[in-house]
């Protein structure tokens, strides 16, 4: 079975995101890092799962973008998650936290991006771990 890449008819796709931020309006926002040998449409739709101490996981932030340009060559674009429509979901509190502190909260994180072209999905899956932002003597640490 030939890659998504070849099928979709580039010879490399690379796709990477960090975390969300704020700009001067607090508008939360979010830039996707990608390269690509050919320009394709497609769709992309990134969901950030927060993980429990218990192992379970939920999710914090959901952006779907059906109509994307991947532009060949190395791009960014830039995803708005204020938008308020059924393409993007957060849970208010993970934008509260990022609101008072200028950081997304403590913790490990799952970041899964599928791009789809043509009814095939490509699917990447990373992890992050977010240290507190508090120093080690801070009366406010639990740890």
């Amino acid at each position: 079975m030939q890659p998504w890449y070849v099928i979709a008819g580039t010879d490399s796709f690379k796709i990477h995101t960090d975390f969300p931020f704020l700009n001067g309006n607090e508008h939360m926002l979010l830039d996707v890092f990608y390269s690509t040998d050919t320009s394709f449409s497609g769709s992309l739709q990134l969901q950030f799962y927060k993980f429990n101490s218990d192992g379970d996981s939920f999710l914090v932030l959901n952006k779907k973008n059906d109509k994307l340009l991947f532009k060949a060559g190395l791009n960014k674009t830039r995803l708005d998650l204020a938008k308020s429509d059924s393409n993007t979901y957060y849970v208010p509190e993970f934008y509260e936290i990022l609101k008072r502190t200028n950081a997304i909260a403590p913790g490990s994180y799952s970041v899964l991006m599928t791009i789809t072209k043509n009814g095939k999905k490509l699917q990447n899956i990373y992890l992050h771990q977010v240290d507190s932002n508090l120093t080690a003597g801070s009366p406010v640490r639990s740890d």
